[in-house]
């Protein structure tokens, strides 16, 4: 994450005209690594572009891991998070099981309303 994180920066400084670097963690599941990795991720990305542009940093989740201490977690660090959800339940299902073969569509839609929830609402990606 660290070289990463070099490597955005460096590349802003060699192109000063670029005013915000959009940054998506995505790809397999963000949430699996670690509960709280995209805080030390954001903090990493937030200091090393101080002064240098804006950062839009932004989560895509299967929201089966999110839960209020996680919420807050990314208000804390303005990180907006979409949920992927493949339609209706029938949909969902089929593409999207759990490693014992059951469904997840539930969960997902628990996730979907946690992240509306009022005092979420200004991170999720949707309006």
């Amino acid at each position: 994450m660290s070289a990463t994180v070099a490597r955005i920066a460096e590349h802003v400084r060699a192109h000063p005209e670029l005013r915000r670097v959009h940054v998506i963690l995505h790809g397999g599941e963000p949430l699996l690594a670690a509960r709280h990795r995209p805080a030390r991720i954001s903090s990493g990305l937030r200091q090393a572009l101080d002064g240098l542009c804006d950062l839009d940093l932004r989560m895509q989740t299967n929201g089966l891991r999110l839960d209020s201490d996680i919420c807050e977690m990314l208000v804390r660090q303005e990180i907006r998070t979409g949920i992927s959800v493949d339609g209706d339940r029938a949909s969902h299902e089929r593409h999207r099981r759990r490693a014992n073969g059951t469904g997840s569509y539930d969960a997902v839609v628990r996730a979907v309303q946690l992240i509306g929830s009022p005092p979420y609402r200004r991170i999720r990606v949707w309006e």
